[in-house]
Protein backbone atom coordinates (compact mmCIF):
# COMPACT_ATOMS: atom_id res chain seq x y z
CA UNK A 1 0.00 0.00 0.00
CA UNK A 2 2.81 2.71 0.47
CA UNK A 3 4.11 1.88 -3.08
CA UNK A 4 0.93 2.24 -4.31
CA UNK A 5 0.48 5.78 -2.32
CA UNK A 6 3.52 6.87 -3.48
CA UNK A 7 3.06 6.23 -7.18
CA UNK A 8 0.17 8.31 -6.83
CA UNK A 9 2.13 11.14 -4.98
CA UNK A 10 4.59 11.10 -7.81
CA UNK A 11 2.63 10.83 -10.54
CA UNK A 12 0.50 13.87 -9.41
CA UNK A 13 3.72 15.87 -8.34
CA UNK A 14 5.88 14.91 -12.04
CA UNK A 15 2.47 16.20 -13.86
CA UNK A 16 1.28 19.29 -11.73
CA UNK A 17 4.74 20.13 -10.11
CA UNK A 18 3.06 19.81 -6.24
CA UNK A 19 1.96 17.05 -3.74
CA UNK A 20 -1.94 16.73 -4.20
CA UNK A 21 -3.46 17.63 -1.58
CA UNK A 22 -5.91 15.57 1.05
CA UNK A 23 -8.54 15.55 -1.20
CA UNK A 24 -6.87 15.35 -4.52
CA UNK A 25 -4.91 12.57 -3.10
CA UNK A 26 -8.25 10.86 -1.86
CA UNK A 27 -10.22 10.84 -5.22
CA UNK A 28 -6.83 9.72 -7.02
CA UNK A 29 -7.11 6.75 -4.57
CA UNK A 30 -10.93 6.20 -5.06
CA UNK A 31 -10.56 6.37 -8.78
CA UNK A 32 -7.62 3.75 -8.78
CA UNK A 33 -9.55 1.22 -7.10
CA UNK A 34 -12.67 2.06 -9.10
CA UNK A 35 -10.80 1.10 -12.25
CA UNK A 36 -9.05 -1.85 -11.09
CA UNK A 37 -12.52 -3.28 -10.08
CA UNK A 38 -13.71 -2.08 -13.31
CA UNK A 39 -10.76 -3.91 -15.17
CA UNK A 40 -11.15 -6.85 -12.96
CA UNK A 41 -14.48 -7.63 -13.88
CA UNK A 42 -13.41 -7.67 -17.57
CA UNK A 43 -9.84 -8.22 -18.22
CA UNK A 44 -10.23 -7.57 -21.94
CA UNK A 45 -11.30 -4.24 -21.57
CA UNK A 46 -7.96 -3.40 -19.37
CA UNK A 47 -5.83 -5.36 -22.90
CA UNK A 48 -8.32 -3.16 -25.35
CA UNK A 49 -6.99 -0.41 -23.37
CA UNK A 50 -3.54 -1.30 -23.42
CA UNK A 51 -3.52 -2.23 -27.37
CA UNK A 52 -3.79 1.66 -28.25
CA UNK A 53 -0.46 3.36 -28.91
CA UNK A 54 2.31 2.61 -30.91
CA UNK A 55 4.40 0.67 -28.36
CA UNK A 56 2.83 -2.65 -28.00
CA UNK A 57 2.54 -3.99 -23.93
CA UNK A 58 5.47 -5.73 -22.84
CA UNK A 59 4.87 -9.55 -21.27
CA UNK A 60 4.65 -10.27 -17.73
CA UNK A 61 3.01 -6.78 -16.15
CA UNK A 62 -0.36 -7.00 -14.39
CA UNK A 63 -2.40 -5.59 -17.53
CA UNK A 64 -5.34 -4.57 -14.64
CA UNK A 65 -3.16 -2.74 -13.02
CA UNK A 66 -1.52 -1.01 -15.45
CA UNK A 67 -4.85 -0.19 -17.22
CA UNK A 68 -6.11 1.14 -13.88
CA UNK A 69 -3.25 3.26 -13.37
CA UNK A 70 -3.45 4.54 -17.24
CA UNK A 71 -7.14 6.08 -16.67
CA UNK A 72 -5.31 7.70 -13.49
CA UNK A 73 -2.59 9.31 -15.01
CA UNK A 74 -5.18 10.62 -17.61
CA UNK A 75 -7.16 12.10 -14.93
CA UNK A 76 -3.97 13.66 -13.67
CA UNK A 77 -3.19 15.12 -17.28
CA UNK A 78 -6.58 16.56 -17.78
CA UNK A 79 -6.89 18.28 -13.91
CA UNK A 80 -6.88 21.77 -13.59
CA UNK A 81 -3.19 21.80 -11.74
CA UNK A 82 -1.79 20.09 -15.44
CA UNK A 83 -3.59 22.32 -17.41
CA UNK A 84 -2.38 25.27 -15.77
CA UNK A 85 1.13 24.05 -15.45
CA UNK A 86 1.50 23.55 -18.71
Amino acid sequence: EADEEARLQIAWLRTTGAKPTADEFKLLNELLIEQRDYFNQDPARADQLLAIGESPMREGPDHVETAALTVVCQAILNSDAAIWKR
